[in-house]
C-alpha cells in the first residue's frame, strides 16, 4: 500500500490556507495598497501551489490508479478538453511531442467512434465550444493493456541491451 501521509499533509495545509483566505481579504483596510498586494501575492502563491500539487497527482497518482483499478478507475479519471490534451501531451513529453489541433480532433473522433472515450460535458468559452472528454470503462481497460504491453516491450529491450553490454544496471554503458 502507498504511503499517503504527504498527500494528506498537503491537502490539510491547502484546505487550511484557503479557508483563511477570505478573512485575510476582508481584513485589508480600504486604500491599503501595500497590504492588498501582500494578500494578493499570498493568494496567487496558494493557487500556484495547488496547481503544482494537482499536476503532481496527475503525473503520479492517475497512472497508478488506472493500472491498479483498470476499468473501474475510469469513472474518476480527470476529464480534459481538447486544448488541455495538447498542452498535457507537450508537458509530459518534455516538449518532444507537439500535437496540432486537426490531428488531435481526428484522433478524438476515432477514439469516440471506438467507444474508448466519451464527451462528458460541453461548454461555450469565449464564443467557442469546448468539449470535455473522459475515458470509458473500455478505454480504461485498453489503456491498461497498452501500458502493460509497452512496459513489457521496454523490459525486453533492456534485457537485450544488457546482453549486448550496452546497458548496465545504472543505465547506458
Amino acid at each position: 500500500m502507498a504511503d499517503v501521509r504527504d498527500m494528506y499533509m498537503a491537502h490539510s495545509a491547502l484546505r487550511r490556507e484557503f479557508s483563511l483566505l477570505p478573512q485575510l481579504v476582508r481584513d485589508v483596510t480600504p486604500g491599503d495598497a501595500t497590504r492588498a498586494e501582500v494578500v494578493g501575492a499570498h493568494a496567487e502563491m496558494l493557487c500556484h501551489i495547488l496547481h503544482v500539487h494537482h499536476e503532481g497527482e496527475d503525473l503520479l497518482l492517475w497512472p497508478r490508479l488506472l493500472e491498479r483499478g483498470g476499468a473501474e478507475a475510469a469513472a474518476i479519471v480527470p476529464t480534459m478538453h481538447g486544448y488541455a490534451v495538447i498542452e498535457d501531451v507537450l508537458r509530459i513529453s518534455d516538449g518532444r511531442v507537439r500535437l496540432r489541433a486537426g490531428t488531435l480532433y481526428a484522433v478524438l473522433d476515432r477514439l469516440r467512434a471506438d467507444g474508448l472515450i466519451e464527451v462528458e460535458r460541453e461548454e461555450v468559452v469565449q464564443s467557442r465550444l469546448r468539449r470535455y472528454y473522459r475515458l470509458t470503462a473500455l478505454g480504461a481497460r485498453r489503456l491498461t493493456e497498452e501500458a502493460s504491453r509497452l512496459r513489457h516491450n521496454a523490459d525486453a529491450a533492456r534485457v537485450r541491451l544488457r546482453r549486448g553490454g550496452l546497458l548496465t544496471d545504472g543505465g547506458a554503458a
